[in-house]
Formats: C-alpha cells, sequence, structure tokens
C-alpha cells in the first residue's frame, strides 16, 4: 500500500472509532439506506449500533438513549471528490446512461452525439462557471473515473487529429490512455485487455 493509501485507511480507522465513541453515525445518512456513491452495491452486514438493551446510555453519560443508529458495512471504502459538493459530484454523474459507451468531445458538440447514441457525457450544466479551474478538473475526473471504472468504450465526437492541444478533451484522452485505455481507431478507445 501506498503512504497515501495507509493515511487513508488510519483517518477512516479513527473516524469510526470517534463515531463510536461518541455514539454519532459512521455512514449511511439514515438509518437503513446504504450509502451507494461510491458503487458499494452489496451490503457486507448491518448491524445496529448501541447500547445493549438492559443498558442505555443515560447510564453511563447521564442522557437516556433517545435512538438506535444502524451502520451499514459495505467493505468499501469511501471515496470522496476532492473540493467538490455533493451536488457538483451529482451533477457530474447525471448524464450517465449504463449504456456501456460514453462520448466525449470539444463543447457542446458531443452531447448531441451522445444523445443520439443514448450513451454517457459529462456536462454540469450553468454550475460549470461557478467553480475554479482544479473544481472543474475534479469533476471531469470523477465523470472519467466512472466510466473507467464501468469499463465504458469512449466515442469522440472528432477524430483524433481534430483534437485541439491543450484542450479538456485533449486532458480526458491523456487521463484514459494513462489509466489502460487504447486507441481502436480515429474515434474511440477501448479499456486494454
Amino acid at each position: 500500500m501506498t503512504r497515501k493509501s495507509i493515511e487513508i485507511v488510519i483517518a477512516t480507522v479513527l473516524v469510526a472509532l470517534a463515531a463510536i465513541l461518541l455514539g454519532t453515525a459512521a455512514s449511511a445518512p439514515a438509518a437503513g439506506v446504504a450509502e451507494t456513491r461510491v458503487g458499494a452495491f452489496n451490503v457486507a452486514s448491518e448491524d445496529p449500533v448501541g447500547p445493549p438493551q438492559h443498558e442505555s446510555p443515560g447510564q453511563r453519560l447521564g442522557e437516556a438513549a433517545d435512538r438506535v443508529v444502524t451502520v451499514v458495512a459495505t467493505g468499501v471504502a469511501a471515496k470522496t471528490v476532492s473540493g467538490l459538493s455533493d451536488d457538483v459530484v451529482g451533477l457530474a454523474t447525471r448524464n450517465i446512461t449504463n449504456s456501456g459507451d460514453t462520448v466525449l468531445g470539444h463543447f457542446p458538440g458531443y452531447i448531441t452525439k451522445a444523445n443520439s447514441k443514448g450513451a454517457s457525457y459529462f456536462d454540469i450544466g450553468d454550475a460549470w462557471n461557478g467553480l475554479t479551474p482544479s473544481q472543474r478538473s475534479a469533476a471531469n475526473t470523477h465523470f472519467l473515473d466512472t466510466r473507467i471504472a464501468a469499463g465504458d468504450r469512449v466515442l469522440l465526437s472528432v477524430p483524433k487529429g481534430d483534437i485541439r492541444p491543450g484542450s479538456y478533451l485533449a486532458q480526458e484522452v491523456q487521463y484514459l490512455t494513462s489509466n489502460g485505455y487504447r486507441w481502436t481507431n480515429q474515434w474511440s478507445l477501448v479499456p486494454r485487455g
């Protein structure tokens, strides 16, 4: 494991321990609802967290029990999107169709091609204008990470030779190729393998 991975694991354990000691939820926004934003679809266990039935927290802390919190363990570590609100993360993934195809290109032409093919595409609307360059990059990278994880074929709305150097499209293609994608022709990339 890398140093960053170890730091993340330690931080996660400390947060969970603090939540247990303080009697707050360490996961899941509501009782019985599994958090799935990071693709954690299979619940490994769901156990009520709270004191034994014969002992209330008030006996130890001077407060009566007001609720039992359910913590859902999914076996997947939460991945945060640095510097982005949940709203922006939601916007970044709202146009995912799970068709197996994603269309990229220069704005706004790729959106028309994506819609005609029923393919996924990245567009966060007017929220784009309120983001810093690093937040824009984080939102775009988050979208690409979801498509890489899904193994989508990536179709371009322009041929390879028409990609403008330094454009977001050029950065997206570079990110894909550095994450295991290869060109199949001048219009598309697929995962290696």
